[in-house]
């Protein structure tokens, strides 16, 4: 079975350009690797970060961080729903398979 081209240790390094501090990635850690999966399964096909980075205003950039700061967002210990909602909304704009669209609450 060939390996997906968005890894775990993609979304650790992505954690520590998000600023998160040690103790916070060693909480998540041990889910990264399903993040990765289900990550991969919305169609994050490779790091936005490296090998190199992708150019900010391409499509598969917004995309991909959008969808990564969505997983972060909801495996974090200090969840915000709403913040949470209204990203959810933005990735069923943009055709992202996350939940149909839903609109202000």
């Amino acid at each position: 079975m060939p390996q997906p081209m968005f890894t775990a240790d993609d979304l650790d390094h992505y954690l520590v350009w998000s600023g998160w501090t040690s103790q916070s990635i060693e909480a998540v850690r041990p889910h990264l690797e399903r993040g990765a999966r289900w990550l991969t399964s919305m169609g994050v096909t490779r790091s936005p970060l490296r090998p190199t980075r992708l150019p900010w205003y391409s499509y598969e950039a917004a995309r991909s961080h959008d969808l990564i700061n969505l997983w972060l967002k909801e495996h974090h210990r200090d969840r915000d729903p709403d913040s949470e909602h209204e990203l959810r909304d933005l990735l069923a704009r943009i055709g992202a398979p996350v939940r149909p669209y839903k609109g202000p609450r």
